[in-house]
């Protein structure tokens, strides 16, 4: 069970750090993602927890009794359980292999911030109860758990570099040269998000790809799902601007015919379920969905203010039947 909360609270970590900006004077975060990877992911920490809309968004947010009640609390948790001080970091970037479905297996994090090196290591030890051995690999200082399913290394007191070992080791290896960088395809599609403030693009593992085929069922009525399975790439982002919330899912396609056809199914299944649903607010929330092309590029666009986001929140707490 420890094993397996420092891994998760390790991803969540990097999970809560952006990607762009990732840089000291000596590497680019961006140009160490191994080849082989083929999900690249992050998230702006220092733009959350500055960001006083999305405290209050936490706060007013209906809880289970054991969970913690407040932004500030959720930050405390983390650190008691894990050791690790999500303040210290300001920038970071998550990459991984997801080709295994079954488990993550294999992902790193590339951090930046202000690292005290012991005693980021003695709070970890301390916080989880587990040891972290050390060892060197080509010139850089590894600490690794006792199950060896947790390495990190500090490139220098800016760059923490931490995940599965061999996921560290891959890393540390494109420094050295000894191992090809990501390719660029991967790295393109992460780029389309900028700065956002979630932004994630993945290749899509060929035994994952049948998820997208088939038949889906809206009501008593077959949906065919048979163009979205030359799907290759999917994009992901959130932004904020003010009180302004946009997300962005996107879908790159191998077959040009394919992308009309997805644009279409996917129209058609907004346009019935805002038929379908009673609720204004819900027709709303639907009737700011967009669908466009651009491209072999299918974009499902959303913008929603604080507000509208907040109504919907209520809903949900008010009817348990309703899954957003």
């Amino acid at each position: 069970m420890k094993r397996g909360y420092l891994l998760l609270v390790l991803l969540i970590s990097a999970f809560l750090i952006p990607a762009s900006g990732c840089e000291s004077e000596e590497y680019k975060a961006i140009e160490l993602i191994p080849a082989g990877a083929n999900l690249i992911a992050g998230i702006q920490i220092d733009r959350i927890i500055s960001d006083q809309d999305i405290i209050d968004t936490y706060n007013d947010m209906e809880k289970e009794p054991d969970q913690p009640q407040t932004f500030d609390e959720a930050l405390d948790k983390l650190f008691e359980e894990s050791g690790i001080d999500i303040k210290d970091f300001s920038n970071a970037l998550v990459f991984a292999d997801t080709s295994d479905t079954e488990q993550m297996a294999y992902f790193g994090f590339i951090a930046e911030g202000n690292f005290d090196e012991d005693e980021f290591i003695k709070n970890i030890e301390k916080n989880t109860g587990e040891e972290f051995l050390t060892s060197d690999y080509k010139e850089h200082k590894l600490y690794t758990n006792e199950n060896e399913d947790a390495s990190f290394t500090f490139l220098n007191d800016k760059m923490l570099l931490g995940g599965t070992p061999d996921a560290v080791k891959d890393s540390i290896d494109v420094i050295t040269g000894d191992r090809q960088p990501v390719e660029d395809e991967l790295l393109d599609a992460y780029k389309r998000y900028d700065n956002a403030l979630v932004s994630l693009a993945m290749i899509v593992p060929e035994d994952a790809q049948d998820a997208f085929t088939g038949d889906s069922m809206i009501g008593e009525m077959p949906i065919s799902m048979d163009a979205f399975s030359s799907i290759d790439i999917i994009g992901f982002s959130v932004d904020k601007d003010r009180e302004t919330f946009s997300s962005r899912i996107e879908f790159h396609f191998l077959e040009a015919d394919s992308v009309q056809d997805a644009h279409d199914t996917i129209s058609g299944m907004i346009s019935m379920f805002k038929g379908m649903m009673e609720e204004p607010e819900l027709k709303e929330f639907l009737g700011n969905i967009e669908v466009f092309i651009s491209g072999s590029w299918l974009t499902i666009a959303l913008e929603m203010e604080l507000s509208q986001i907040e109504e919907l929140m209520e809903m949900a707490g008010d009817n348990p039947m309703m899954d957003f």
